[in-house]
């Protein structure tokens, strides 16, 4: 994995394959992060578009704007628990082809504050650190394959 605050995201697109543990049914929630800060997409039924940050490995959606049309009770489920993930900073993982949405960014682990020797700031014991614990993953996100060249915008052939 990489280091959450090596993420990058700008100017990639995303499939969402799994939302808190669930595989995502189609149509798939599909987000693409703009250089500029803007985040557009669908969430299977509506699509959607807003304003995105990401700083010190935490992923924050905000301005966020959106269709309303309705869909199947499955798909409009599966439409409310992307807007939930999205709805607060979550920490944010790269692993092997994929992008990990973890748990709201108040969950993440407070920052060893321990002395150099160990002990707590206080001076008191060694500070044992905590194990690693895996970020707990609100959603999985898998990269989106390159869209098809548009054959209308192919140049004409030189006569």
């Amino acid at each position: 994995m990489v280091g959450n605050s090596d993420v990058t995201v700008a100017g990639t697109s995303w499939i969402v394959v799994e939302l808190a543990g669930r595989a995502t049914s189609e149509p798939r929630p599909q987000l693409t992060f703009g250089e500029g800060g803007r985040v557009g997409g669908s969430t299977g039924v509506n699509r959607l578009g807003g304003r995105y940050a990401v700083a010190d490995g935490v992923l924050t959606v905000t301005d966020t704007v959106m269709t309303r049309m309705a869909g199947p009770p499955d798909a409009m489920d599966q439409e409310q628990r992307l807007l939930e993930v999205l709805g607060e900073p979550r920490q944010l993982t790269a692993g092997e082809g994929e992008l990990i949405l973890g748990g709201p960014a108040a969950d993440a682990p407070a920052p060893d504050e321990s002395a150099p020797d160990g002990s707590a700031p206080d001076g008191s014991a060694p500070v044992e650190p905590a194990p690693e614990q895996p970020i707990a993953a609100a959603a999985r996100l898998a990269p989106a394959p390159a869209p098809a060249p548009d054959p209308t915008s192919a140049p004409a052939p030189a006569l």
